[in-house]
């Protein structure tokens, strides 16, 4: 009677973990195959830098597993809009016949191109650089999600200097520098980490490091530019950074900004201070409240 008792719960058991299993099909595939359709958009916003929006119906009567495997590269629906890079590889379950939602870690490929639009369309496309994976699964071993992997990837696909990399943690910036230095042949140099991180006072009024001036070099009147304050833990914008500016003619037209001041920083949090054009970051400092 024991064992009368025992097989029915073991077919039970074996039934149950094969009714668990779910296929898993690379995204490529998985369009490709028509067992899913999928869409994809731009978020401005995200923690981790989660900046694709896919949204994938799966047409299959079962449920399914897709991964976006890190590299996968998205083209964006206007030519003069940032493409985007995956760096960190994710996996969605979708249930059969149902709609879901899953946001990617990616950055922008092209740093003189301009911010795409939000809820923008981008296009799944095969990544024109092979070597750009071997990056992008280095900014995942490393898990890299802030400036530093977005200045990697600029870095490389513009073929400029990797001593433009900059970042909190040294040790990452040094290898992402090794590794774009290494893949252009460019000179590699030893990271300051005070190029990036700024100690500041939280209990006084702060002005911008360097002397409260920026310089921003072949600019047309026409382009939107902002100094901003945003919290380094949620990546969320705090506030705009009051300044003066003027224009001023030298070998090209330059934004020259001034009385760039920061305020009184709250002593429990660090900040980012970003410069961007047109919606696309130029140059960005952490500031470290004391």
């Amino acid at each position: 009677m024991k064992y009368l008792l025992i097989i029915p719960v073991v077919l039970f058991c074996l039934s149950s973990q094969a009714k668990l299993k779910v296929p898993i099909l690379k995204l490529e595939e998985a369009i490709k195959t028509g067992k899913i359709a999928a869409n994809f958009n731009y978020l401005r916003k995200g923690k981790d830098h989660k900046r694709v929006l896919m949204s994938a119906r799966n047409r299959t009567n079962r449920p399914i597993g897709v991964e976006v495997p890190c590299g996968t590269y998205f083209r964006s629906e206007n030519q003069g809009w940032q493409d985007h890079l995956v760096t960190q590889t994710d996996t969605i379950i979708i249930k059969p016949k149902v709609v879901a939602y899953k946001s990617l870690t990616a950055f922008c490929c092209e740093s003189g191109d301009g911010c795409p639009e939000k809820l923008s369309r981008f296009y799944l496309q095969k990544n024109p650089n092979k070597a750009s994976i071997e990056l992008c699964k280095l900014i995942e071993r490393l898990q890299v999600f802030d400036y530093a992997a977005q200045r990697a990837i600029w870095q490389f696909f513009d073929k400029r200097s990797p001593n433009l990399i900059v970042g909190k943690d040294s040790s990452a910036v040094m290898a992402l520098r090794s590794f774009v230095g290494n893949k252009l042949y460019l000179p590699i140099q030893v990271y300051q980490p005070a190029v990036y991180i700024k100690k500041v006072p939280s209990l006084l009024p702060v002005a911008f490091h360097n002397n409260g001036i920026y310089k921003l070099k072949n600019i047309e009147t026409s382009d939107k530019v902002t100094i901003q304050l945003y919290s380094a833990e949620t990546d969320e914008l705090v506030n705009n950074i009051r300044h003066d500016r003027i224009f001023v003619q030298e070998k090209s037209l330059c934004l020259f900004m001034h009385d760039i001041k920061i305020g009184k920083l709250d002593p429990y949090d660090d900040y980012i201070v970003r410069i961007s054009k047109n919606g696309v970051v130029q140059e960005e400092w952490l500031y470290e409240t004391s």
